[in-house]
């Protein structure tokens, strides 16, 4: 593998935790808009919020268990892609359990 290459990759790899974290601990601001534009509780915000650090934990196995079977770069590939798709797709869908089960 060629130096650059390697630099690449790392670049890759940070930009995609960096977005995750970013995801993940920047939600918590977003309560007061997210409350405004969907009419949500206080307790639903919550519930909201919350779900992506569950679905980390629900499919933190199930990533393992791919990343035995058909390497670790195709399955991180593939799950940012689906992270970014399910995250864009809130945008279109209202309600509490469908922006939960989407993020």
């Amino acid at each position: 593998m060629t130096e650059q290459r390697r630099w690449v990759i790392l670049g890759i790899g940070v930009f995609a935790q960096a977005s995750t974290c970013s995801f993940v601990y920047g939600m918590p601001m977003l309560i007061p808009a997210l409350r405004s534009a969907e009419q949500l509780t206080l307790f639903q915000s919550g519930l909201v919020i919350s779900a992506p650090i569950l679905g980390l934990l629900l499919t933190l196995i199930a990533w393992g268990v791919a990343a035995d079977r058909r390497g670790e770069r195709s399955v991180i590939a593939l799950g940012v892609t689906i992270a970014a798709i399910a995250l864009a797709a809130t945008y279109f869908v209202h309600g509490v359990v469908p922006i939960g089960l989407l993020l």
